[in-house]
């Protein structure tokens, strides 16, 4: 929460209605949005008292009532940094305040205008997180090569940010800034596209600037931390009483009521020693005086000096250090100026103090305040951690909970100063720098307001001080600020320091020059906005395409814009049919196939680039696009069906080739299965969809990213009849566009509604023949579906062929086909047959292909049936070698089928519906 003080206005408002009005007509005079019966993120008060909203349209002001709104910043005219106090307070500011500290004329000053300072939206990478890898034409928000980092220039903040695209090479078609182009920027936005190991060097934007987190806006939401004008610190502490113990690891100590406070100007950064003496119980063995453990949990170790504060006048150390058998630790004690251990010291309790190595601590936090009259709390509480030799010691857990009566604590500083910001590491820990920027931030302007309201000129100094966090002396820059106007003000001062360092930073204010002889208003409040320290990075990415951009907030961007930044890019990569050809931007299925092959080791001598040169011409006739961003780790396989997928085709290994084998309308038959070169019976398996069957469909629906909104989609897909009452869920990953993906959805509900029967048999080795999805004719010993025979004898005469067979035909019922075996094994075309002399004997027009009556090489086999539903047309699903039956000389397969429905496609090249 964030309470505007009545005694230091911000500005100021006369209430000049001429007729009474209570604190409901004052606020909407301000704002006419505000809602009497919503809730309010702020609170009325009215002359200190709370009053509740209720009350607002009741209660009257008088001309001598103070109204104060105390409120929740949300938003912020500094981004995410600060509060911005919304409409009705900007508005209405002035009239909280009873009396003006200016004199009244001045009254009527304008409202300084705020700063604009955006933030922008991208992805943070997490650690061990996959690079994103794209395919294709797609949105992207980038994720954050190096943190993104703000300066001022001119009074105008500019933001810089280094952006991955993903691996690979990517042609930039565009950015948005929200909803923007970035070129609607004019000069306001730069950018610049690096492709894989390309240096980038040069640019700003591509610079690792590490943001201290602990500057900036703090949790009274203040734009950052105020910098004052400095003095002369006490260096001892006074308290008669402190209470030791431990917060979060931390040692903290407090000055309980009555027994004083830590001086003035005692802040975190500080450096203590402390004295505070304990009971211990000293023993003694063979090899001499001792004590057991480490009291008040401090680090013991040897030449530790122990000071007795009553009731032996003695000066000794630890000289050893030892662990017994039953783990107990013993502090043994000798003369501090040398000497064997000391064995003249009576058992019993005695008063200490030790002088621990290095036993130094730094105030991290206090509990320092100023109430809303600006009068200092001094503190009586501070939070520490213990440094060992300047370093803090990690696994210090604080103090051992005690009340001390005797103790000392004094600053290690012999001339302290108070009034410094809390002092801040610029870097992380580990990481070293030889540069770094300070920004400063005046929230009310820089400027004396004199009585007529005119706005003059002050200018405001201020030392930069730092030191090497590994050891060194404060080192200060004087630096300097000057503005003539009331509008927010920023600026950006950058300090080289003499070598890398881990430098620790703290600013104080030494004064302000401005007119003395102009009578006015002073206002020269600055904060401390930023810290920031240049850091290592690689000078360019392997594998990666990159964009850095630089922006200046301004007129054409607004500061309380939601400003994701998001990036159209498609992907380059070589031919699919040349590994060494140019990249060029593609959104091509078959260039992302060859390049994730390639990328895996694999050569163009692997794939079968005949079946996937005919698979792209249909892919690129039919506008079949792969548009895909990988975000996790997928294997080879994985991400091949789903770049194949799109096109409704997947991966297959045929042979130690690699095939791509697209599941698409079949006219064309492979080889015939019968009873002729079966081995097992053929069985048939059948899916009935009925209604109301709890498995069945009826309806998909597909989600997928649209590419217009880059947003997820669902479409509906429904064949004739369904009402999508239980739906099957699908992802179309690779598809950007509506109608494909309706398209997509289409082809998955119809091959579940159509595709319902299975078909298992054996046979010989020959089914090898027959790869995945081949397009097979299969006859059986079932009644309606045909029959199949051998060839015995042929003659041919002109263009018909007379044919005789082994088996006896069933001529009833209509017009009959038959399908013969050709030479290569696959199935002729059907041709129309007619009884010849006897059921056995077909008359058909003579095949362009030689027939064989088994003599010297295997007789042809054909197929019978009505031209109806002659045999079943089927797609093979697996073909698996079986052994030799111990009664056979010929190694089996076992064969698993489908069947095949036209239907299936028939959605392939729809147009999308209206109601989808």
């Amino acid at each position: 929460m964030q309470t505007f003080n009545v005694s230091a206005p911000i500005t100021l408002y006369h209430w000049l209605h001429s007729v009474r009005s209570n604190v409901w007509e004052w606020l909407v005079f301000g704002d006419s949005d505000i809602a009497l019966d919503e809730p309010q993120r702020f609170t009325a008060q009215v002359n200190g008292v709370v009053l509740p909203q209720s009350e607002w349209a009741s209660r009257e002001l008088r001309p001598d009532d103070a109204v104060a709104l105390t409120f929740e910043p949300k938003g912020g005219i500094v981004g995410d940094v600060f509060g911005f106090v919304g409409n009705v307070v900007n508005s209405v500011f002035g009239l909280f305040f009873r009396q003006p500290s200016i004199p009244s004329n001045a009254s009527s000053r304008r409202q300084g205008d705020e700063l604009d300072q955006a933030t922008f939206d991208t992805n943070q990478a997490k650690l061990n997180q996959v690079i994103p890898e794209c395919f294709g034409l797609n949105w992207r928000v980038p994720d954050l090569l190096v943190q993104t980092h703000q300066r001022f220039e001119g009074n105008i903040q500019v933001s810089y940010m280094h952006l991955s695209l993903g691996i690979g090479q990517y042609r930039v078609e565009d950015i948005l800034i929200g909803n923007t182009p970035i070129g609607s920027f004019g000069s306001d936005a730069q950018y610049r596209t690096y492709g894989p190991d390309e240096n980038h060097d040069g640019f700003r934007a591509t610079e690792n600037w590490f943001t201290a987190k602990e500057v900036g806006g703090t949790s009274s939401a203040s734009p950052g931390l105020e910098i004052t004008e400095t003095f002369d610190v006490q260096t001892r502490a006074d308290p008669s009483t402190y209470v030791l113990g431990s917060n979060n690891s931390r040692g903290v100590i407090s000055v309980p009521s009555g027994s004083g406070s830590f001086p003035d100007g005692w802040a975190a950064g500080m450096d203590v020693r402390l004295e505070m003496p304990l009971d211990i119980r000293i023993e003694r063995d063979n090899t001499g005086n001792y004590f057991v453990g480490e009291p008040d949990n401090i680090p013991l170790a040897r030449n530790n000096n122990v000071l007795f504060k009553q009731g032996l006048d003695a000066k000794l150390r630890i000289s050893d250090v030892v662990t017994t058998e039953d783990g107990q630790t013993r502090y043994y004690l000798a003369d501090r100026n040398g000497g064997a251990n000391v064995s003249w010291i009576e058992p019993a309790s005695y008063h200490v103090t030790f002088n621990a190595s290095g036993g130094t601590y730094r105030i991290t936090s206090t509990n320092a305040s100023t109430d809303d009259d600006g009068n200092k709390n001094w503190p009586t509480q501070i939070e520490v951690e213990r440094l060992v030799n300047g370093e803090i010691q990690a696994d210090w857990t604080g103090f051992t909970s005690r009340t001390v009566n005797d103790g000392q604590i004094w600053l290690s500083d012999n001339k302290p100063r108070g009034g410094y910001t809390a002092s801040i590491a610029a870097c992380p820990h580990g990481e070293t720098t030889d540069s770094i920027e300070i920004d400063i931030f005046a929230p009310q302007g820089l400027a004396v307001v004199n009585p007529k309201g005119h706005e003059l000129g002050v200018t405001v100094h201020f030392d930069i001080e730092y030191r090497d966090m590994g050891g060194g002396e404060w080192q200060a820059v004087p630096s300097s600020v000057h503005g003539d106007s009331l509008d927010q003000f920023g600026a950006t001062v950058s300090v080289g320091l003499p070598y890398k360092m881990r430098p620790e930073v703290r600013l104080r204010k030494t004064g302000s020059d401005y007119n003395e002889d102009e009578l006015g208003q002073l206002y020269d409040t600055i904060k401390w906005y930023a810290l920031k320290a240049k850091l290592d990075r690689p000078s360019s990415y392997p594998s990666i395409t990159s964009v850095a951009i630089q922006i200046r907030t301004g007129e054409r961007l607004g500061a309380q814009a939601e400003n994701k930044i998001k990036i159209r890019q498609t992907r380059m990569l070589p031919p699919w049919d040349n590994a060494s050809g140019d990249p060029v931007a593609t959104r091509d299925i078959a260039p992302a196939v060859m390049y994730m092959l390639r990328a895996m080791g694999y050569s163009d001598n692997d794939v079968d680039t005949d079946e996937l040169g005919r698979l792209h011409g249909i892919w690129q006739q039919r506008g079949d696009y792969f548009d895909m961003q990988f975000l996790e780790e997928k294997s080879l396989k994985d991400a091949m069906n789903t770049c194949l997928g799109v096109g409704f085709a997947e991966l297959v290994i045929d042979r130690g080739y690699i095939v791509p084998v697209r599941d698409e309308p079949r006219s064309t038959y492979g080889q015939a299965y019968s009873l002729h070169n079966m081995t097992s019976e053929l069985k048939i398996s059948t899916k009935l969809p009925f209604e109301g069957d709890a498995d069945q469909h009826d309806g998909a629906d597909v989600e997928y990213v649209d590419f217009s909104t880059g947003q997820k989609e669902t479409v509906k897909c429904r064949l004739p009849g369904q009402e999508g009452i239980k739906v099957l869920k699908v992802t179309a990953e690779g598809i950007n566009d509506r109608q494909r993906a309706w398209r997509y959805g289409m082809r998955q509900i119809a091959r579940e509604k159509y595709r319902i029967k299975q078909l298992s048999f054996s046979t010989g080795m020959d089914a090898l023949n027959s790869p995945y999805l081949d397009y097979v004719a299969v006859n059986g010993d079932y009644d309606h579906y045909g029959q199949s025979a051998q060839v015995i004898d042929y003659q041919v005469n002109g263009s018909k062929a007379t044919i005789d067979t082994d088996q006896v035909f069933d001529w009833s019922g209509g017009e009959k086909v038959v399908g013969l075996q050709r030479p290569n094994g696959k199935l002729s075309d059907t041709y129309g047959a007619t009884r010849g002399d006897n059921d056995s004997q077909i008359i058909i027009t003579a095949p362009d292909f030689p027939l064989s009556n088994g003599l010297e090489v295997d007789a042809t086999r054909l197929l019978f049936g009505s031209r109806e539903l002659p045999w079943w047309s089927v797609l093979i699903d697996s073909v698996k070698p079986q052994g030799t039956p111990q009664d056979e000389s010929e190694p089996q397969c076992s064969v698993n089928a489908y069947n095949y429905d036209p239907r299936i496609y028939q959605y392939d090249d729809a147009p999308l519906p209206d109601d989808a």
